[in-house]
């Protein structure tokens, strides 16, 4: 069971919960907006919120942000929003990105 900051035995505080939902806005926002892949640390930098609140809402929303078979160039994760066609699109860039290194 993954534990929210802020939650007590009664569950999540409402603190906690507006916090969440700030770093959704923040994060959905950021994901809309560059329509590409975005590392944890661009995630950071341009919602504003600290990189262990991203990383956990990340793990918590699968749903909504799609962890990408691609790497950045230092070998850490990068994100998009997650959509009906993502999938689609992250193994078609994978696939891109293989054969262009390959050939």
């Amino acid at each position: 069971m993954s534990t929210i900051i802020g939650q007590n035995s009664n569950g999540p505080t409402a603190s906690a919960l507006a916090a969440e939902n700030s770093i959704d806005h923040a994060v959905m926002a950021v994901l809309e907006s560059t329509k590409g892949y975005v590392s944890l640390s661009g995630l950071s930098r341009l919602s504003g919120a600290s990189p262990d609140l991203i990383q956990s809402f990340v793990m918590n929303h699968p749903e909504k942000v799609r962890t990408s078979i691609l790497r950045d160039e230092t070998g850490g994760e990068v994100y998009l929003l997650n959509t009906k066609f993502s999938g689609i699109k992250d193994a078609w860039n994978a696939f891109r990105y293989i054969n262009s290194k390959k050939y």
